[in-house]
């Protein structure tokens, strides 16, 4: 069974220390059986080609191409990318975004062949998604429980029960979907998650950012 480790860089990193960071990283050899993803904000996405390495945007526009100035249509990234992330916390809180902006982004991806990753905090996120017609393998879910979002939380054994116990109830709604976790996940913490088989990986904040506390991460799906 394939794992996912995202890397989600954020509003982080410019050209040089991406490349700075790439010598670094490539040096590490991966697990074979995780599936790793790197989101870097957009304008770094050129210092990413040729790497063994999937894409993933940060987000895409609720928009097709046209007039809609400052934003980015999942055409004009669908040859750099094979991911997306949408409805992140971030979005939702910082820029207001709606759960009909959302489906609306995840359409745009899904038009232009591109996965989106949901990032879900709560059931009636997911059950949004369900109501509007997604299906299991149309998606990857990321749960991301507000009141573990960069707290550096260890990752106790009870954490791993109330991921479960939510992945459990997501299964009613959207049966076979992946669900990734996504909660201040480093490196003292992924080989928690790791363990179960029902937690498809981790979407990965600030500790992506550093390749040893990355690599790290990965090597805890070994």
């Amino acid at each position: 069974m394939k794992k996912f480790v995202v890397a989600n860089w954020k509003a982080n990193k410019n050209i040089k220390e991406t490349r700075e960071f790439l010598v670094e990283f490539n040096n590490q050899i991966l697990p074979e059986n995780v599936v790793v993803i790197f989101c870097p904000s957009l304008p770094l996405l050129k210092a990413f080609e040729g790497v063994p390495y999937f894409l993933g945007a940060q987000d895409v526009s609720a928009f097709p191409t046209g007039p809609h100035t400052g934003e980015v249509a999942a055409s004009q990234v669908a040859e750099m990318v094979d991911y997306a992330l949408i409805g992140h916390s971030e979005r939702r809180t910082e820029f207001k975004e709606s759960d009909e902006v959302i489906v609306a982004k995840i359409g745009q991806a899904f038009a232009c062949n591109i996965m989106p990753i949901v990032c879900v905090s709560n059931l009636n996120q997911v059950q949004i998604l369900a109501d509007a017609g997604f299906k299991a393998d149309d998606l990857l879910l990321a749960y991301e429980p507000l009141d573990a979002i960069s707290t550096g939380k260890v990752g106790k054994a009870e954490d791993v029960k109330e991921v479960l116990a939510f992945i459990k109830e997501v299964q009613t709604i959207l049966p076979d979907v992946p669900v990734l976790y996504g909660g201040s996940v480093n490196s003292k913490n992924a080989a928690v998650y790791a363990k179960s088989s029902e937690i498809w990986g981790v979407l990965v904040g600030n500790a992506s950012r550093e390749p040893e506390e990355l690599f790290k991460i990965i090597q805890a799906y070994a």
